[in-house]
């Protein structure tokens, strides 16, 4: 949501200071959370749901996003990165796709705390800080 953000109409600044993210194992669409058992808990309306859903906040930035997914994940997981990854480039940013084999929405947060790992190079490429 900090991505979706339009910073320079909300804080005035001259550039936008968001230069890129990184999503791991992300709920972005929030309409199957809404109509699952937890709906009696969170009792979120349609258009709450779709007001917090990134899914449905696209900017038009060209800010870089990876959205990462463990390839031991439901598949819910798996439609939602995939679906953040095309909506993000339908809108002319860069959305790029991670699969991390033998992972799952607890252990992947591991490999990206480890910095020689692949996930840790991809950030830091697109920071522009390798290469």
């Amino acid at each position: 949501m900090i991505m979706a953000t339009d910073w320079l109409a909300f804080s005035g600044a001259s550039t936008n200071p968001v230069k890129g993210g990184c999503a791991l194992s992300g709920i972005f669409d929030l309409e199957p959370v809404r109509l699952c058992y937890i709906q009696g808990t969170l009792g979120l309306s349609d258009d709450e749901a779709k007001r917090n859903s990134p899914i449905h906040r696209v900017p038009n930035t060209g800010v870089p996003l990876i959205a990462v997914v463990g390839s031991d994940e439901s598949n819910e997981f798996h439609r939602q990165n995939l679906a953040l990854c095309h909506t993000w480039n339908a809108a002319s940013n860069d959305g790029q796709l991670l699969v991390r084999p033998d992972m799952n929405h607890f252990t992947i947060v591991g490999e990206f705390a480890e910095p020689t790992s692949s996930l840790a190079a991809a950030v830091a490429s697109q920071k522009g800080l390798v290469g």
